[in-house]
Parts: structure tokens; sequence; C-alpha cells
């Protein structure tokens, strides 16, 4: 009802936000067919974004993230990597470090996952701690870590 009030044709970010936040509640609510619905919607505009300014290289990365998350959890781990990609050269170009723990920790998730190079989920892992450390996330450093005592 508010976004058809602030946003009648769906074509801004916020629209975008809010699909992946609905996306992300019925996942999370294990309603993975109503999820695939607002995903998919996220999914077609990523690239599609302009990656303008700070507030909107933020909310891509969001989008990004929460959206290979979901292709993850539903073992789709080529949409997934996909987007992973994308948000690390996102990352990358733009020079955003958070995100880029989180998506190298999925990464090493989505390869173990698929019985992946254990040396490449190592460097993964690697990264994903260092740039959790250089960001103070220590809750991702003790996930990554959780991660690497069930995967020995």
């Amino acid at each position: 009802m508010i976004l058809n009030d602030l946003d009648n044709e769906h074509r801004t970010i916020y629209s975008q936000l809010a699909y992946t936040g609905s996306g992300v509640a019925y996942s999370r609510n294990n309603e993975n067919e109503k999820a695939e619905f607002y995903f998919q919607k996220v999914f077609d505009d990523l690239q599609k974004l302009l990656l303008n300014s700070n507030k909107a290289i933020w909310r891509a990365l969001n989008m990004i993230y929460y959206t290979a998350e979901y292709y993850n959890r539903i073992g789709d781990y080529k949409t997934s990597d996909g987007l992973l990609n994308y948000g690390y050269d996102v990352c990358s170009d733009k020079r955003v470090t958070y995100y880029i723990a989180k998506i190298c920790f999925l990464r090493a998730q989505n390869l173990k996952a698929r019985n992946g190079d254990e040396a490449q989920i190592i460097e993964e892992l690697n990264d994903a701690k260092a740039f959790s450390r250089l960001n103070h996330n220590y809750k991702l450093i003790e996930k990554i870590e959780s991660f690497e005592e069930q995967s020995v």
C-alpha cells in the first residue's frame, strides 16, 4: 500500500528494497514460492541500478547480497555465484569493504556445497575474515570460524 502511494510504477530503488525485504521475510519463513516471486523481481532489475552515489551503492549491495543468499538457500549456486561475483566487482570498483566480507564468506559456502576446490574455499574464508576484522564485524568472524570447524 505504501509503495503504491509512493511509487505507482514500482520503478524506484525503494520498490526494489521493499521487494528484497519481502523476499527475505518469506525466505526466512520457508515460504520459498513467495520469496522467489520477490527475489526474481529484484534479480531482473539489479543490473539496471544506477550506482551514482554512496547510498545507491550500499542499497544495491544490500539487494545483491540478500538475493544471492536466497539463491544459496535454495541450492541455486550458479545464480548465487553470479550475483556474488557482481557484488564483489561493485565492492572492488567502488571501494566498499563491508559487503566484501559477507560476499567472500557466502562464496566459500557455495564452493563447499558444490564440493569445490579446498584451496579456493580457504582463500575465500581468509579474505572474509580479513575484511571482517578490518570492519570490526566480530559476529561474522564467529560465523566463519564456526563454519571452518564444521567443515573440517
